[in-house]
C-alpha cells in the first residue's frame, strides 16, 4: 500500500511516523517542515488546558501518547525536545482560584496548590513541558526519514493529483479549504498571534512558563520569550496584526506579571487554526480512498500523537469502529 501525507506539521508526521511501520509513506508539503502554525507553536504540553484548567477529554491517554512519540523522536537529536520542569498557573480572580483548587483537589498526584502571602495562589502542574516546537518537528522528520519516508515539498489542490496512491490523508490545518475535496466541511479558521518579547539578561527569570488566560515562557533563543495569545473569529486577514494582538497579549500577562508585561517587543508572529464546534480534533473519511485529520486548534500538541495513531490504524484496517465518536466528523 502506498500513501499520501499532505502536510507537514504535527498531525502530518504523526500520521506519517505511525503508517511507516506498515506501508510506504510520501509526504506533501508546499511550504515545507512546520511552515505552518505547528512551527510556531509556543509548545506549551499538558492535560489541563482552557481557561478553568480542567482535565481535557482523555487528556491522560493524549499526553502518554504524545510523549511516547517526543521520546521516538528523540533518539534522532542531541539537544532535548522538551523541558520538563513542570508549568505554572497563576490565579488572577476568585472564579479562576475555586475551579484550580478544584482541579487540584480531583487530581492531587498530578497538581500542586502554591499559595503564601508573597505571590498569588497557583497551580503546579508537574507534568507540564514545553516543548521545542521547531526542534521536535524536524527530529520526528528525520524519524520519518530514516522509516523510509519519501517527501515533496509540492502543493496540492486536488486528491486527484495523488490517484496513483491507495490512499490520501489530508493534514493541512488551516489550509484544509485549499484542497477540492476538504471544501464542503464547514469548520471555521482562527487567526492566533503571538508576540516575541526581549528577556532582560536573568537566567532566573522565566524558568518555569507562566501560564493564566495568557501566557509568557522562555523561547528556544537566547535572552527571548513567547507570549500569547490571541484567539480571532474576526480578522481580515492572517498576517500579524502587532496593533491588535500586543495590547491585547500584554493585558492578560498583566493580569498576573505587570513586570513581565512591560517586556521589549521583538516581534508578532500569526498563524491559522482550525476549530471545531465540540474543541476537539476530527476525523472524517471523505471518500473510499481519502482521509482528513483536522480541528486541533490550540491543542495539537496534546492531540497529534494519539489522533495520528488513530487514523493510521483506521487507513491500514480500512474501518473506523475504534475512532471515539467525539472525534467522528458528522
Amino acid at each position: 500500500m502506498k500513501v499520501a501525507v499532505i502536510g507537514a506539521g504535527f498531525s502530518g508526521l504523526s500520521v506519517a511516523w505511525h503508517l511507516l511501520k506498515k506501508v510506504s509513506v510520501t509526504l506533501f508539503d508546499k511550504e515545507g517542515i512546520g511552515a505552518g502554525a505547528s512551527g510556531i507553536a509556543a509548545g506549551l504540553l499538558h492535560p489541563f488546558a482552557g481557561k478553568w484548567s480542567k482535565l481535557n477529554w482523555n487528556g491522560f491517554l493524549a499526553m502518554q501518547e504524545t510523549c511516547a512519540l517526543i521520546d521516538e523522536a528523540q533518539k534522532e537529536e542531541k539537544l532535548p525536545l522538551a523541558d520538563k520542569r513542570g508549568i505554572l498557573r497563576p490565579v488572577v480572580n476568585e472564579e479562576q482560584k475555586e475551579a484550580f483548587f478544584a482541579s487540584f483537589q480531583k487530581y492531587p498526584k498530578e497538581l500542586t496548590w502554591q499559595e503564601n502571602r508573597e505571590l498569588s495562589p497557583a497551580l503546579f502542574i508537574s507534568c507540564g513541558m514545553v516543548v521545542h516546537s521547531q526542534r521536535y518537528l524536524q527530529a520526528l522528520f528525520k524519524s520519518c526519514q530514516n522509516m523510509g519516508l519519501e517527501y515533496e515539498q509540492k502543493e496540492i489542490s486536488s486528491a486527484q493529483e495523488l490517484s496513483h496512491f491507495d490512499k490520501i490523508v489530508i493534514c493541512t490545518g488551516s489550509g484544509i479549504h485549499s484542497i477540492q475535496e476538504a471544501k464542503s466541511l464547514v469548520v471555521p479558521i482562527m487567526k492566533g498571534q503571538i508576540l516575541e518579547l526581549q528577556l532582560p539578561e536573568d537566567p532566573s527569570l522565566l524558568d518555569i512558563p507562566l501560564v493564566s488566560q495568557g501566557y509568557i515562557l522562555k523561547s528556544e533563543k537566547a535572552n527571548t520569550c513567547v507570549a500569547g495569545s490571541t484567539y480571532e473569529k474576526s480578522y481580515r486577514d492572517l498576517f500579524p496584526d502587532v496593533s491588535f494582538a500586543e495590547p491585547y497579549i500584554r493585558k492578560k500577562i498583566k493580569e498576573f506579571s505587570p513586570l513581565l508585561a512591560e517586556l521589549p517587543l521583538i516581534s508578532c508572529k500569526a498563524q491559522g487554526r482550525v476549530s471545531s464546534h465540540n474543541h476537539l480534533p476530527f476525523i472524517k473519511k471523505l471518500s473510499q480512498k481519502t482521509y482528513c485529520l483536522s480541528g486541533m486548534g490550540s491543542k495539537g500538541l496534546l492531540y497529534h500523537a494519539w489522533m495520528g495513531k488513530l487514523l493510521a490504524h483506521a487507513v491500514l484496517e480500512e474501518r473506523e469502529d475504534h475512532i471515539p465518536k467525539e472525534v467522528l466528523f458528522s
